[in-house]
């Protein structure tokens, strides 16, 4: 079951990577989204070793989240069920995943929501 901890990282992130594709220009140096009191969440993203998430490597070494206040931890899994099994526990946040994965995981009960980015 999705904690609330959980359910309100799995938001921010959400919110954020909207923020970020939906984001006219980027930021000037030393502006931020979040006030300078805000407390930074870590979003533990579960990804496998594929060029199509590229973009998450990239996110991650250039920082790109920190002006909405999120450090992104990337878990590299080697297989859909490893990946599975590791949201499911707990041990990621967020899931990148196909949605032919999404809907196993629903059919096995797992609480979780998902983020259509197709119109982002």
């Amino acid at each position: 079951m999705l904690t609330v901890s959980r359910l309100i990282a799995t938001a921010t992130a959400a919110a954020a990577l909207v923020l970020v594709g939906c984001s006219s220009a980027p930021a000037s140096s030393g502006e931020s989204a979040v006030s300078p009191n805000a407390e930074t969440v870590t979003v533990r993203m579960g990804i496998q070793p594929w060029i199509g998430y590229a973009q998450w490597h990239v996110a991650q070494a250039k920082d790109m989240l920190a002006a909405q206040g999120i450090e992104l931890e990337l878990i590299e899994l080697k297989s859909d069920s490893e990946q599975s099994a590791a949201f499911a526990s707990g041990r990621i946040d967020v899931d990148n995943i196909a949605a032919h994965t999404a809907l196993l995981l629903k059919a096995q009960d797992i609480d979780l929501k998902t983020v259509d980015n197709a119109r982002i």
